[in-house]
């Protein structure tokens, strides 16, 4: 038990390393270059993303005006999937592995997509969709996640989310 406890402290402290170098890595390389803060993700034309960091876990928002909304997250509890929504509320559930990171999709009758990232940054997508056109989009963002080498971006924000 004391070894369980050991691993899994480890597992921690490595993955809260490995996210803080998210938003705080050295000015000359990662998501920092310059005066510039990378992008986690590629963000479509017209969206914006705000990060930002919670006692556990890093996260914030990505939103386009008369668009979506979409809220992420990224940490250690992202993967667990038994935190999934009950049965009779899903729609559709898909699965699949890209690029070496498991993929789940899940979309419910509250018309809420859900796309978890699993791997070494576990990450987690949610939103309400109104239509294919966001489910799309919502797609197109999240499976560019790139914690560690991210994207140019003038639209990133960083700070606590707007109410």
């Amino acid at each position: 038990m004391r070894k369980i406890i050991i691993l899994f402290g480890g597992s921690l402290l490595v993955v809260g390393v490995l996210l803080s170098t998210v938003w705080a890595k050295p000015v000359s390389s990662g998501l920092h270059q310059g005066d510039a803060i990378r992008s986690p993700i590629q963000l479509l034309p017209g969206y914006k993303i705000q990060l930002t960091r919670g006692i556990d876990s890093l996260g914030g928002r990505i939103w386009k005006s008369d668009g979506l909304d979409i809220n992420f997250e990224v940490g250690v509890y992202i993967g667990n999937i038994d935190a999934e929504p009950p049965v009779e509320r899903v729609l559709w559930r898909e699965e699949q592995t890209l690029g070496g990171r498991r993929v789940v999709c899940i979309y419910t009758k509250e018309n809420t997509l859900d796309v978890v990232l699993l791997g070494n940054v576990p990450a987690r997508f949610y939103t309400t969709v109104r239509n294919q056109q966001d489910i799309v989009e919502v797609l197109l963002m999240a499976l560019t996640f790139d914690p560690i080498n991210g994207y140019e971006s003038k639209e990133v924000v960083v700070g606590r989310p707007k109410n």
